[in-house]
């Protein structure tokens, strides 16, 4: 994992760039380390995983990356898997100080650091964030960990990290296989055995995961505020951090990506214009994304549109709320006496909202709103 691209959000190109670089630094070293072990044409492969929060809900861009630990190499025109040994700490340190150069040097051409490493203003943000200043508010200040808006703005929620400091730091070690230097860290511990199926599938899960468990989430007991559970208390105790409803929608809003934004990366040989993909990967026919019926591969599987609204709502509208039986569709009433009647009769209004008048221009939204 490669911490502290979270600084250079506003531009999206930028921080693919900065992907980019992670990732051929690291395919570099298992194709050096290949060749040293006298394989030719060696072929390494990576699913990386973009990563948008910290789990205070705080904006925190880092990479999960699955590497193969081997590469790939051709023999009578077929793609054979040579294994390699487990990168080791001086492999893990050398890597992520050639990493945390070249993305310094990068963004130093680009005009976001100065030559000392300090941030510098840049200008050369998306027009998301060039167009509505809410967004980049919100966002700037989830990265700082402060309150943007309403009665608590400019408040901190928590303190979080440091900056890039000097070209000539060296990496210091913070554990086994895990090295950090000039704001970058780089973890690489974590290893699978291939026949470890359950474990693989464990990893992917966890490199994976979404922003927030929702068991994490609760209401204090007014109903006023809303609680959201450290994964790990803080070194003070802290094992809860307090938002009223637009403070929490405020980070959320935060650490949706922008639109067009890849999350998942396929690269080397399990890049999809790779010519050995379709023959390493189990079903290569298989779109990424959609399931299919075995018998009948053409036609996708149908979920029931109770279970889409489970989905959604976190409610299983067929089970009965009295008895907590299975509930069956009778009859679809569709005459609109009818169902104006069955509408009184349960207590709920039977007109439709009115429609209101289409907008002109869209509005900015008022944080200053009480809640």
């Amino acid at each position: 994992m490669v911490h502290s691209l979270k600084k250079f959000l506003p531009n999206k190109n930028h921080l693919y760039k900065i992907h980019s670089i992670v990732l051929k630094q690291i395919h570099n070293f298992y194709k050096q380390k290949a060749i040293e072990h006298g394989i030719k044409d060696p072929i390494p492969g990576a699913i990386s995983f973009t990563q948008r929060f910290g789990s205070a809900l705080n904006l925190n861009v880092h990479l999960h990356i699955l590497f193969l630990d081997g590469v790939y190499t051709m023999v009578d025109e077929k793609p054979v898997f040579r294994n390699l040994l487990g990168i080791s700490n001086d492999e893990v340190e050398e890597t992520i100080a050639a990493i945390a150069t070249k993305v310094i040097k990068y963004l130093q051409k680009q005009g976001y650091l100065d030559q000392d490493g300090e941030i510098v203003a840049n200008p050369l943000m998306d027009d998301l964030f060039q167009d509505n200043e809410a967004m980049l508010l919100a966002t700037t200040n989830s990265i700082a960990g402060k309150i943007a808006f309403g009665p608590n703005a400019g408040n901190s929620v928590t303190k979080i990290g440091s900056g890039f400091g000097y070209m000539e730091e060296i990496p210091f070690a913070k554990g086994d296989r895990c090295y950090s230097v000039n704001g970058f860290t780089l973890h690489a511990k974590t290893a699978v055995n291939s026949q470890s199926r359950d474990k693989l599938e464990k990893l992917i899960s966890y490199i994976s995961r979404g922003p927030i468990a929702t068991e994490r989430v609760t209401l204090t007991p007014d109903g006023q505020h809303i609680l959201l559970q450290l994964k790990r208390p803080y070194d003070d105790g802290t094992t809860h951090l307090k938002f009223t409803p637009g403070e929490f929608i405020e980070k959320l809003v935060a650490i949706v990506p922008p639109p067009k934004t890849h999350l998942v990366r396929w690269s080397g040989c399990f890049a999809s214009n790779s010519p050995i993909r379709s023959q390493i990967v189990l079903r290569p026919t298989v779109k990424k994304g959609f399931q299919f019926d075995e018998e009948n591969p053409e036609k996708p599987k149908r979920v029931g549109w109770n279970e889409v609204l489970k989905h959604v709502f976190k409610i299983d509208v067929l089970v009965c709320t009295e008895c907590g039986g299975t509930l069956k569709a009778v009859a679809a009433v569709r005459d609109p006496d009818q169902i104006a009647r069955y509408l009184k009769h349960v207590g709920l209004g039977s007109d439709p909202p009115k429609l209101a008048v289409a907008k002109l221009q869209q509005g900015e939204l008022n944080y200053e709103l009480e809640h």
